[in-house]
């Protein structure tokens, strides 16, 4: 295992120490886009209403007499927010307690005037497992650092538990899980460099701090992902039907479409009603991918479409090279369990049980992937027909229009 202390030339302190520096620059330049995006926020004009709540309408831009009308009555509030906020508040403080405790220990260590004896009132198991081997160490610095961060994350956690209405819509809950993932990112990085196949009696009190820090990003992460932290769908009925929710929801959501549970369980129960059914989204609708069409003509129909689809068609072809990716995993997975069974001694137990997580979660992240993209090729596929009736309208207009026979005809039967 590398060293985690400095040489006397300072080159094995700055390799080793990097792969904790990687999240912290991150967080660093993710604050700046954070802090100067609010400011810039401060400028645009704001609609509240009666209930002292700012109006976001998905898809929409209404003018100030629109907003007027619509905002009088409508209370537009986030759910589910203080529930999430106190998990975010939760998680940065259980960090700080574990970066604290081993910045503690650390000092302590310094203290020691003896090495080989544990510090009064310490426990000499553990002692001898983070004294064991100087070079597997943290420097102080390391654990002082993740408690910066971690104060800061609690700070905004805190922010957004006692005014939900800033996170929403806006940056902050994004910036945590910024935050989030970088901490996940490091932590799951250092387990698969120094501890990946190692048993977990052999790991030193960095690699348990480092390995729960990342366990509670991860948990954090997650249940982030899978909540549904903007504006939901309001539950009265507006001239065009209910919004659908599938703009708002969250990354989880729309992998899993789960957005659709409450639809899917209503035409179970009974039969779906014309009000029950969502409004189309304003992007889908003919008039406005047939303007969208209009506005980037091109010579030809299919150079028009690709232009306007070549995003979309690029996203599709990155979730089919993750399909066909994914679907390699189980094989790989296969032969490693294999090699397991006809050599116990090659591999340890833990790495055998990881290989089996693997297995069943590449099975479920290729049937999700493949399901989003297909629906990516719908939403394309829908459009696309959207254009085309645009079109067809339009030639049929002309015809209707300027067709010289119609007019001779017209002509002859007013003479008659």
């Amino acid at each position: 295992m590398a060293a985690w202390n400095c040489s006397s030339d300072m080159t094995i302190c700055l390799s080793d120490s990097l792969l904790q520096l990687v999240p912290t620059c991150i967080i660093i330049f993710s604050s700046l886009a954070f802090i100067s995006a609010e400011c810039g926020r401060q400028d645009r004009s704001r609609h509240f209403n009666q209930f002292s709540s700012e109006v976001v309408i998905q898809g929409e831009s209404l003018d100030d007499e629109e907003i007027e009308e619509t905002a009088s009555t409508r209370l537009i509030k986030p759910r589910r927010t203080f529930s999430l906020a106190l998990l975010r508040c939760l998680g940065a403080f259980s960090q700080i307690g574990l970066y604290s405790y081993l910045a503690i220990r650390k000092l302590e260590e310094q203290n020691q005037p003896t090495p080989g004896i544990p510090p009064p009132g310490g426990d000499a198991f553990e002692y001898s497992m983070t004294s064991r081997d100087a070079n597997e160490e943290w420097p102080l610095w390391l654990p002082v650092m993740h408690g910066i961060v971690w104060v800061y994350a609690s700070i905004l956690s805190v922010v957004s538990l006692l005014h939900p209405r800033l996170s929403f819509p806006y940056r902050l809950t994004t910036h945590l899980d910024i935050i989030y993932l970088a901490t996940a990112g490091a932590g799951l990085a250092h387990f698969m460099v120094y501890n990946f196949g190692r048993p977990l009696g052999l790991w030193t009190l960095d690699d348990q701090i480092s390995g729960l820090s990342g366990l509670v990003s991860v948990c954090m992460l997650v249940i982030t992902l899978a909540t549904k932290p903007l504006v939901p769908p309001q539950s009265e009925k507006i001239s065009r039907g209910v919004i659908s929710p599938e703009t708002r929801s969250s990354i989880y959501a729309v992998i899993a479409f789960t957005w659709l549970q409450p639809m899917v369980i209503k035409s179970y129960t009974g039969k779906l009603q014309e009000t029950d059914v969502w409004a189309m989204d304003k992007a889908l609708r003919v008039k406005t991918v047939f303007q969208e069409y209009l506005e980037n003509r091109e010579s030809t129909v299919f150079v028009t479409m690709f232009y306007l689809f070549r995003l979309r068609l690029s996203l599709q072809y990155i979730w089919a090279l993750a399909w066909a990716g994914l679907g390699m995993v189980p094989p790989f997975v296969v032969f490693k369990l294999v090699s397991f069974v006809q050599d116990l001694s090659t591999y340890n137990r833990n790495e055998a049980i990881f290989y089996v997580a693997v297995l069943l979660a590449s099975i479920v992240a290729r049937a999700a992937v493949l399901q989003h993209g297909l629906h990516i090729g719908q939403r394309i596929g829908t459009k696309a027909k959207g254009m085309a009736s645009g079109l067809i309208y339009e030639k049929l207009s002309l015809r209707k229009d300027m067709d010289p026979a119609d007019y001779e005809i017209s002509g002859k039967s007013h003479d008659k």
